[in-house]
């Protein structure tokens, strides 16, 4: 149920979900309030602790927005509508698929990224197509960063007698960047890296391998990510953006 509440001046719109939970819950997510409480919960009960905490909410919805807007990540693969490459502000332009092609195709031409599909009014077809150009773009970048980074530190992963690198994953996740697993030797990378800058992107990759070193975040894992990457720091303070 989708309701709206006046918080401090502000207009918010926000979702009321009702299922089997002992107290009433606010989360904040990508910008978007949810109410969640108990089916025998009153709306003025949930719209009093939504005002009571008034500030934590406003606060945390122009913080997400901030994130989503900084992302550029797309919404709804429309034309005109602008999204990051590796950081930098492109614009998507959608355009009816020649019929001599029989499957949709994407070319970035900086700073435009033409989605040629078969009905460009069909959203699955617009992100379908853009999904899968952006999928193929990670995985040839990350791999070529992490084929150079793991080269370079070969030398300390020898001395360490590390598991070596055996794999390298892809998928979307909503919280980390990456992930590795050192027994096993496998890496795993968050597509949505990207949006964001070469040098971030850059980062996630050593700090994943220093996980071959260090299993933790000891005080000597980031030792061994300041050999490969001196300015790993601003480095981290820029990710923090997306």
């Amino acid at each position: 149920m989708i309701k709206e509440i006046v918080l401090d001046g502000r207009i918010i719109e926000y979702t009321l979900v009702r299922k089997k939970v002992k107290r009433l819950n606010i989360r904040i997510d990508a910008g978007k309030v949810i109410a969640t409480c108990s089916p025998r919960e009153s709306i003025g009960n949930v719209e009093d602790f939504m005002r009571q905490h008034s500030k934590y909410i406003l606060a945390a919805i122009d913080k997400t927005l901030v994130r989503v807007n900084n992302s550029g990540r797309p919404v709804t693969y429309a034309d005109g509508e602008r999204v990051k490459v590796w950081g930098e502000w492109c614009v998507i332009k959608v355009v009816p698929l020649d019929p001599k092609w029989k499957k949709a195709r994407v070319t970035y031409n900086h700073p435009e990224i033409i989605l040629e599909v078969p009905d460009p009014s069909d959203e699955n077809q617009r992100m379908n197509a853009y999904e899968k150009w952006k999928q193929g773009m990670v995985k040839g970048k990350l791999l070529e960063m992490t084929n150079y980074y793991y080269n370079l530190m070969l030398p300390r992963l020898t001395e360490r007698k590390c598991h070596s690198l055996d794999d390298v994953r892809f998928r979307k996740m909503k919280t980390k960047w990456g992930v590795c697993r050192p027994t096993q030797g496998v890496i795993t990378y968050n597509y949505n890296l990207f949006e964001a800058p070469q040098e971030g992107a850059a980062y996630v990759v050593v700090h994943e391998l220093c996980h071959l070193l260090e299993a933790n975040h000891s005080q000597r894992f980031y030792a061994e990510v300041a050999r490969v990457l001196p300015d790993y720091k601003q480095r981290q303070a820029l990710l923090k953006m997306y």
